[in-house]
């Protein structure tokens, strides 16, 4: 029986932790804070609770940078030892260069391991998800190439939701306008986010404060998930009120949670502090 391992860029936020007790391995992004040329590994040199923390005091808007080919190439030949097979799942495709560099990669080592590289078309704990899911079955036997489509199955069965505090992140990385940001800071917009079908991220509502953005999320979710089974999560960054508002009012509604996990630092580079989602498969 083949030997399969599993892996993920940090931005599908599994814990170091999760990871760990699971036997899943994390290729960091990097990301710059003041000094755009010292840069810092996601989850490995500065924790999420501390990168919210700076980006807060300081007003800093960071830089991502993508995993090179070559970054790749040692990362997936330094399990060629030990195993004969590796799924390798990362961050949409339509949000990321990594996904690209991902798949050069995976040709060039092709002669010494044979690896699977898996668009999630998803971002943080909603492709997390799938990585937990691909151990499970490799811990069952399964073949990779089931794996994977079984991975891809639970990829295109889920849905998000997600908020934000501020538009300025949004701004600086061209998702709206600036004239957008500038109006929808001044009026108290509050948009929804979702993700497309294929991978991109998109404003599906508009609201107006707190209150009515809540409302809305909690409408968003329970119209998706009615007359479903589903698994369910929620998903916090630096501050939990608003989302565990939201928490509240959907399990009084009749919902239950499987769990939640924090949006972490390369997630918050783009969407910034206080940034919350539900996420849930649907069955």
């Amino acid at each position: 029986m083949s030997k399969i391992k599993i892996a993920l860029d940090s931005p599908g936020d599994l814990s170091l932790e999760i990871a760990e007790k699971n036997n899943i391995s994390i290729l960091p992004i990097k990301f710059s804070l003041e000094n755009e040329e010292e840069l810092i590994r996601d989850k490995i040199d500065i924790t999420d609770d501390d990168f919210y923390k700076k980006i807060r005091e300081t007003g800093i808007i960071p830089k991502t940078v993508q995993i090179t080919p070559i970054e790749f190439e040692e990362f997936y030949l330094s399990f060629a030892e030990e195993y004969d097979e590796l799924i390798m799942i990362t961050i949409s495709a339509n949000g990321s260069g990594t996904h690209r560099n991902a798949c050069m990669a995976a040709e060039e080592v092709k002669d010494k391991i044979k690896v699977y590289v898996v668009d999630s078309n998803l971002y943080s704990y909603c492709y997390g998800l799938m990585a937990l899911k691909a151990k499970e079955l490799a811990d069952a036997g399964k073949p990779a190439e089931e794996i994977v489509k079984e991975i891809e199955k639970q990829r295109d069965n889920t849905k998000a939701f997600f908020a934000v505090e501020t538009l300025d992140y949004l701004k600086k990385g061209g998702r709206i306008s600036t004239m957008s940001a500038i109006i929808g800071g001044v009026l108290d917009i509050r948009p929804i986010l979702t993700v497309t079908e294929d991978g991109k991220v998109a404003a599906i509502e508009k609201t107006k404060g707190e209150k009515k953005m809540l409302l809305k999320m909690k409408e968003l979710t329970l119209n998706e998930l009615e007359g479903r089974d589903y698994e369910l999560y929620w998903l916090y960054s630096d501050k939990k009120d608003n989302v565990e508002k939201l928490k509240g009012m959907l399990e009084e509604s009749g919902l239950m949670f499987s769990g939640s996990a924090q949006v972490g630092a390369v997630i918050g580079c783009h969407a910034g502090p206080g940034v919350f989602a539900v996420v849930m498969i649907k069955k």
